[in-house]
């Protein structure tokens, strides 16, 4: 009897000692278990910081990213009208009244790192001079189309086309008679760059390119043998420089935009476009810049009416057309030497050909709807 208690007090040393072996594993296991869930948990802290550090880095140097498609688009028309009317003017002059409709639309998108800016341009207008007939004093449309991608911030790697022409037949009043020198595509100004835009703001722009090419068509025979748009010079031989139809240049371009409401209810639109033809076949012309600057100021009277003052300036050493005195009088090529002046295969004199700063002003009053995103027209 004393045998079998013993032996089942050894045996339940046995089962203290092995539930008390059981509780450490079990204690450690929990550690292991834990221990490895902890830092699981950290690691998962430290990649989601690490996420956000990077996106706050993406953000800082490329801004505000959209992750949709967002479309703003707008436009305007305007019905525009001036008028002067002279009664006994003893200062001279002549009664006029003038017409314009002027047009403008833009589509841009934005996606990502990706933007889209579209945009058509187009005034059409007539005057009338007491006594004389209807006169067309404004014949243009610009349509411009230009893509970026981010690099940075404000820094957008980008490519443009922008394509310039009148909407229809125009002619040299000052001629008698009137002289047909312009129609749909004669001439066309065809521009395509590759450059960096710098946008700081939304109203702002500054585009370079050092890569470049300007296309000038004219599509019909009789403007085109005026040689008014794409020089008649030659070289040394009696050659042609350029083709009288079409004309290829490739250089670098500039373009500056600004479009702002400067004041309430005064806006202020104005774009400065520099070319130079660092490539022409004509070695003494690659030194001229050719100059487009268009600014427009419009000033909101009510929800429909609108005064807009509207400029544009143009040098382009290729565009000239026959010079003359200041009584209008024809001044003629003439020999250095002699003064002798040269004459034509028809033996009239040869007139000499000009080129000089065009400049065009418009002050008028208009009737005008805004439609889609109205900020900034």
């Amino acid at each position: 009897m004393v045998l079998y208690l013993l032996a089942i007090r050894q045996k339940l040393r046995y089962l203290q000692n092995k539930i008390y072996n059981m509780k450490k594993l079990y204690i450690l296991f929990s550690v292991i278990i834990f221990s490895s869930l902890s830092l699981n948990s950290f690691a998962q802290k430290d990649e989601a910081l690490e996420a956000v550090k990077r996106k706050d880095n993406v953000s800082s140097k490329l801004g505000e990213v959209a992750d949709t498609a967002v479309w703003k688009w707008g436009g305007l028309a305007s019905f525009q009208f001036g008028q002067t009317a002279l009664v006994n003017w003893a200062a001279g002059g002549n009664s006029q009244i003038s017409v314009n409709i002027h047009g403008y639309f833009y589509a841009n998108l934005i996606k990502k790192r990706h933007i889209w800016e579209n945009s058509f341009d187009g005034n059409w207008g007539i005057v009338k001079f007491k006594g004389e007939g209807p006169q067309i004093n404004q014949n243009l449309f610009l349509v411009n189309s230009q893509y970026g991608f981010k690099l940075r911030k404000n820094l957008f790697a980008s490519a443009l086309v922008n394509l310039q022409s009148p909407f229809s037949k125009g002619f040299d009043y000052s001629e008698d008679p009137k002289l047909f020198i312009t129609q749909f595509a004669a001439p066309m100004y065809i521009k395509t760059a590759v450059g960096i835009d710098y946008k700081p703001n939304e109203y702002f722009s500054f585009f370079v390119s050092p890569v470049a090419g300007k296309f000038t068509i004219v599509a019909n025979d009789e403007i085109a043998a005026l040689d008014r748009y794409i020089p008649a010079t030659t070289d040394l031989n009696g050659n042609r420089y350029y083709n009288s139809h079409f004309r290829a240049e490739f250089g670098a371009l500039a373009r500056a935009s600004f479009q702002k409401e400067i004041f309430k209810n005064v806006n202020l639109r104005s774009t400065l476009e520099l070319f130079n033809n660092y490539t022409d076949v004509d070695k003494s012309n690659r030194k001229n810049i050719d100059i487009d600057w268009q600014t427009g100021v419009d000033l909101k009277v009510n929800e429909w009416l609108v005064v807009s003052v509207f400029t544009h300036l143009i040098y382009d050493n290729n565009t000239n057309w026959l010079k003359e005195d200041g009584n209008g009088n024809p001044v003629n090529l003439k020999d250095p030497e002699t003064g002798v002046e040269y004459l034509g295969a028809d033996g009239l004199p040869i007139q000499q050909k000009t080129t000089a700063v065009q400049f065009r002003e418009n002050l008028t009053v208009g009737l005008t709807y805004k439609f889609g995103h109205k900020e900034g027209l």
